[in-house]
This record gives structure tokens, sequence and C-alpha cells, in this order.
């Protein structure tokens, strides 16, 4: 048996904390949602929770594996709210941008990451981020999520 380093450890513990203990299913609360969508009245959700489907109610939601909204087109829609996996920040970061470009106004809930190359890349190139001054307890958690979230906002170029 191997003895693990203090920073192996260290590491875990964090991973653990981040996947809220393995759970990577993170349902937007509700009054969260509501808040941002009074201004933006969003008309897609391209990853809705699987546990369950459009919980936020949008007009339109993309249900993984059948819709898997890192394929899909979004640039009919309008706009487009995205709390995505935090494992796969990046695939779904840059998605968010690359559909602003094609004419989807779109909001992106996620942690506040300033270190990540994601971040870097691609959140600082939003039109907006909007810092949520309060821990964010997902539903279906007891308590709230380890690190700050932001709402990062892509306006639509037409």
């Amino acid at each position: 048996m191997t003895k693990q380093s203090d920073g192996e450890k260290k590491k875990s513990v964090l991973a653990k904390l981040l996947s809220h203990n393995g759970n990577q299913d993170r349902r937007t609360p509700l009054s969260l949602f509501n808040e941002i969508n009074e201004e933006f009245h969003f008309e897609l959700d391209p990853c809705t929770s699987t546990s369950k489907p459009n919980n936020l109610g949008t007009p339109h939601y993309f249900l993984y594996p059948k819709h898997d909204g890192l394929k899909e087109d979004w640039s009919k829609y309008k706009s487009a709210f995205v709390n995505p996996p935090f494992k796969d920040a990046y695939k779904w970061i840059k998605k968010c941008h690359d559909e602003s470009k094609k004419g989807c106004t779109v909001v992106c809930l996620l942690p506040s990451k300033t270190e990540t190359a994601w971040w870097h890349d691609y959140a600082l190139k939003a039109d907006e981020i909007r810092f949520i001054r309060r821990r964010v307890t997902f539903e279906g958690h007891d308590n709230p999520f380890i690190i700050g979230m932001a709402f990062i906002i892509y306006k639509a170029i037409l």
C-alpha cells in the first residue's frame, strides 16, 4: 500500500467538496433563476437536469443524451440559461461564448474559479460577469456550495 502525500489528500478532499460528494446534479434554485429570468426571459435550458427535466420551466430544453446541448445549435433561441456540470465547465463556457456569436444571449452559472484556464480563456471575454453575493444552495443539497458563484453573460451578436 502506498502512502498518499498531503497534497494528494488535500486534492481528494477538495475534489470531494467541489462535487458535493460526487453528485454533479446541481439544479439551480428557482428563486435565483427567477431573479435573472425577469431580465432575460430565457427560452432555452440546453443542459437541463437529468433527475428533474425542465425544472426551470423554460419553453425549450435539451435533455441529454437524446439532445446533447454541446452539439445542438442554439441560434434559433433569443436567450439561454446554462447551469452546466462543473466538471465540463471549459466545454460549456466555450459553447456559451460561441452561441452568443450566432445570435443567442447566454447566461451561464458557474463557480468563480478565476485561476482556471476556462475563466481566462472565456469568462473574461463575457460582456458582463455578476458575482453572486451569497453562497448558493442547489436544489437537492442541504448545504451551500463551497465556492462563490457568478453569472457569466454573453450578449447576442447579430
